[in-house]
């Protein structure tokens, strides 16, 4: 192998411990109803329900590697992202990225809404990444868009 071959396969092998599920895969772990997380255990069936939210242009990747992990224990959620996709069970809602506009807005009340649901009686995963500040915004008023 020369050397630009192995630098090659060097920089692909970063690229892909790098992709969501890749880390998801590597951080979540679930053993009889115990999902442990970077060493911090969680008994998923003393909570009523396990709610998977997420905002960011890699959170509906990221979502659908969380649910591959946790599969039906997953009972609901939303995701907001700037292109639409399916996702088993849990709803997401198309926002807009880099400009923000009315549908970030929307987006950021229908996730408040619906995180503000929630009880201690539930548990809820956010799967968070870049372009958030874009697609989520709730100004204070008097700041409008």
């Amino acid at each position: 192998m020369t050397n630009r071959e192995k630098m090659m396969t060097l920089f692909s092998d970063a690229l892909d411990s790098a992709l969501p599920g890749n880390l998801v895969r590597d951080t979540l772990k679930v053993e009889a109803d115990v999902l442990t997380v970077e060493g911090k255990s969680y008994r998923l069936g003393d909570y009523r329900g396990v709610h998977l939210f997420g905002s960011g242009k890699a959170s509906i990747e990221t979502a659908r590697a969380v649910k591959a992990v946790l599969g039906d224990r997953v009972t609901d959620g939303l995701v907001v992202s700037n292109y639409d996709a399916a996702l088993d069970g849990i709803g997401v809602f198309e926002s807009s990225h880099p400009v923000l506009t009315e549908k970030s807005i929307r987006a950021a009340e229908i996730l408040i809404e619906k995180l503000s649901a929630l009880s201690p009686d539930d548990f809820f995963i956010y799967v968070l990444s870049g372009g958030s500040s874009a697609l989520l915004e709730k100004p204070a008023p008097p700041i409008t868009l």
